[in-house]
This record gives structure tokens, sequence and C-alpha cells, in this order.
């Protein structure tokens, strides 16, 4: 990856839950012993314990998406597991350890305006490093392949915004750079962007 030129890694492990193998953990100081590269967890809500475990083992900062700043619809497409207060306490500890921080959440599923203001404000209290503001796209074959995706025009006009918002120095990253959202990916004002081998071929 870093050959390729990427300038950030995401260390992703679906989510163990809230207290990390102290396996990961030497995954992670392995990682950052070889590499010279920024590496983030990506785990959902850990505890605080985790957390400090992953900072000493070298990470340099922490993803943690709040899915949808609204709690009726979080818990709508994710039943089960971490809530959506977990997941801003964890985002809060991050801030107090000095770490980076990444998050962002999705449009869609009735989300207001309200509720999208709402979400940008408790982001920008982070003052975060980076932040994405990502459209649904359904996938076939799944519980929500039947959902309508993001308009393509609201994606766009919603990211400009949070650029407008955030923190100045705050990184701007679009989660689709493909299909109809390709087409107005100029006016998003992102900065960084996800590559995916799929879309390379």
């Amino acid at each position: 990856m870093l050959q390729a030129g990427a300038t950030y890694l995401l260390a992703a492990s679906g989510w163990m839950g809230y207290e990390i193998p102290d396996s990961f953990c030497e995954y992670m100081r392995a990682i950052k012993t070889r590499f010279d590269a920024e590496v983030y967890g990506l785990f959902r809500a850990i505890s605080g314990t985790a957390l400090t475990a992953l900072q000493d083992a070298g990470m340099d900062g922490y993803q943690c998406g709040l899915e949808s700043p609204d709690e009726r619809i979080y818990r709508s497409f994710r039943p089960g597991g971490d809530s959506l207060s977990d997941r801003r306490k964890t985002l809060q500890c991050v801030k107090t350890a000095g770490l980076k921080i990444w998050s962002g959440f999705l449009l869609g599923f009735g989300l207001s305006d309200e509720g999208f203001l709402e979400g940008l404000e408790f982001l920008k209290g982070l003052s975060l490093d980076w932040i994405g503001i990502q459209p649904f796209v359904p996938f076939p074959h799944t519980r929500m392949q039947a959902e309508d995706p993001t308009n393509p025009y609201c994606w766009p006009r919603a990211m400009a915004i949070a650029r407008l918002y955030a923190d100045e120095g705050c990184n701007i990253v679009a989660t689709e750079n493909a299909g109809a959202y390709a087409n107005f990916l100029s006016l998003t004002g992102a900065n960084g962007f996800f590559i995916f081998p799929s879309q390379q071929r």
C-alpha cells in the first residue's frame, strides 16, 4: 500500500467488542516498528483501557464513524452491538488521549437537515483531523438492498458544507469515487480519497 502511494493506513478489524485482544496491539506495534506511516485503528466503540493499549503500541489516530447522528436511524440499521452513545464516548476518549481523530456519518435513511447539522456540530467539537460524509449505497443480496440510495446531488452539497464548517486543517475524505457520485466528486471540497482495487480494473 505504501509503495502504491498511500500516506495513511487504516488497521481495520471488524468489531471485536469493547476490549481489543493483545494480539492486535502486537500487530499495531509491528507495523509501526517496520513502516514509516501514520496508522489509524478502526474498531467501532472500544473501552478506554483498549484505547490506551493501542496508543502504547504506537497507534497515531482512531477512526470511529457515527453511522448516523440520529439515534433512531442508527438503531434501525444497527440493532445490536455498540450504541451511538458508545461511539460518542469513544471519540471523546480519543480526543482526551491526544490521538488524531477520523469520523463522520452516512447520509440517507431520512436524516433531517437538523440532524445533519447536529452531527457536524458534535464532530466540530472534537477538532477532527479527518471527516467523511458518506452517501448510502445499497448493495444486492443484503437486508438493505431495497433502501433508496443517497441522492447524488445531495452528497456533494453535504460534503461542501462539512468543508466550510470544519476547522481549518481538517481533511475531507470522499468515500465514493465511482458511479453516479464520481460525476460530482470535484464539487465536494475533498482532499482525500479511498481507492478500492475493484475500481482499477
